[in-house]
């Protein structure tokens, strides 16, 4: 179930057209990439000035809450599963700290090399006719995940695609007693044979522990030497 723009009374939220990431600068809020559409945001808390403090994968920023809609199910599929790999023309790709020229490189990939695709945005066209397009990439160098933007010309991507709303099952709500053996399918007499078989052995053991053991009988040697005290 959907709920209409109230995305801090649910846990999740649906981005159903797609929705803006933002990063709270010092100017105020500025553009990370525009996530797929029909996937969804965890809602840390609602910002209380129109926009919510969310995350999505391991990417913190904010979204506006008209374009999210709060659902009351834990969704199957939260984030999309799409992989960049760089494709430029056997040359290394860029990953730049801002969509731009004029950005700091923070890592060079070489090609052939891939990572997970988080979302888009628009940028310096880097190719006459190739468009603006970048990708918010996530990509893995010396054990650790590095963040940004790369060209859109110099990796192939795959379709982010459409989710399915699908709800993960719910956990049992109880546990199954253990259940005591039945012996009611047996027939009379077998019933009896068996309850004197479970019996017997707590008979027997009951009588071993009060039966006392005999004294045996000492050598005429060992009796006590009586004698008449008249």
């Amino acid at each position: 179930m959907f709920f209409a723009a109230a995305p801090q009374s649910a846990k999740y939220a649906c981005m159903e057209k797609g929705a803006t990431l933002y990063t709270l600068t010092e100017s105020g809020y500025e553009q990370t990439a525009f996530l797929p559409a029909t996937y969804f945001v965890t809602v840390v808390k609602d910002a209380g000035d129109g926009y919510s403090l969310v995350s999505y994968l391991d990417v913190v920023g904010y979204m506006k809450n008209d374009e999210l809609s709060g659902v009351d199910f834990v969704p199957k599929v939260k984030y999309a599963s799409a992989r960049f790999t760089v494709s430029n023309d056997s040359q290394p790709a860029n990953l730049r700290l801002r969509p731009g020229k004029d950005s700091p490189v923070s890592e060079v990939m070489p090609s052939g090399e891939s990572g997970t695709a988080i979302g888009t945005i628009e940028g310096d066209e880097l190719i006459s006719g190739a468009g603006g397009k970048w990708y918010y990439v996530r990509y893995e160098s010396g054990g650790e995940y590095r963040y940004g933007y790369v060209y859109g010309a110099h990796v192939s991507v795959e379709a982010f695609g459409e989710n399915t709303f699908e709800a993960e099952p719910s956990p049992p709500s109880h546990v199954t007693e253990k259940q005591e053996p039945s012996y009611s399918g047996l027939s009379l007499p077998l019933q009896t044979v068996l309850i004197v078989c479970l019996c017997t052995p707590v008979t027997v053991g009951a009588f071993m522990l009060r039966r006392k053991p005999n004294k045996a009988a000492r050598p005429e040697s060992e009796q006590p030497n009586r004698q008449y005290r008249g």
